[in-house]
């Protein structure tokens, strides 16, 4: 189920002013606790990032809210993932920072980023696609110790299991399937 309290305002390690879908605000950053082996921190719950038109994330949606779980979501158009979670995002996903980017987006065709993306650095490109969510693939979930780009059904389960777990030997409850 959807977690859509109310929006409040939340400073970033920036200090820019950031939405937070739960209503919480936090010092600790703009993204979700996280665990990984790397010593990240430890999740509430799951977070979809998306955006409500794409027919992707559409489906998506659909199969969380299926999965009884709790999840907090967010307009990537929005509250698009800034430069420091994009690189936490990148840490604990594996996977190289192209992966991130919406290569089937108006855009990125725009900027001809098929042609520049082999010449430009990590670090550029995650500055460029913390400039606008649109640039960013989508969805993205965001679970224990876990980032999956993209909507793989049997991915997401797992991610969804993991999570499960990880709250429950955190004492924290976890709704069951």
């Amino acid at each position: 189920m959807a977690i859509h309290d109310r929006q409040a305002s939340g400073s970033s390690r920036d200090g820019k002013k950031r939405i937070r879908r739960t209503g919480e605000t936090s010092d600790e950053g703009v993204i979700p606790k996280l665990q990984n082996q790397t010593g990240g921190r430890i999740s509430k719950r799951l977070t979809f990032i998306c955006y409500p038109k794409c027919t992707t994330c559409q489906k998506a949606k659909a199969y969380l809210d299926g999965s009884g779980v709790e999840y907090e979501i967010r307009d990537i158009k929005s509250d698009n993932p800034d430069y420091e979670e994009l690189k936490e995002l990148l840490a604990v996903s594996g996977l190289p920072v192209k992966k991130f980017f919406n290569t089937s987006g108006l855009l990125y065709k725009e900027f001809q980023l098929k042609d520049k993306l082999p010449g430009m650095s990590a670090d550029e490109c995650i500055k460029l696609l913390a400039t606008d969510g649109m640039l960013v693939k989508r969805p993205i979930l965001i679970g224990y110790g876990s980032v999956r780009v993209g909507f793989r059904q049997d991915e997401w389960a797992d991610v969804i299991d993991e999570t499960r777990k990880g709250m429950k030997m955190h004492g924290r409850n976890a709704p069951e399937k």
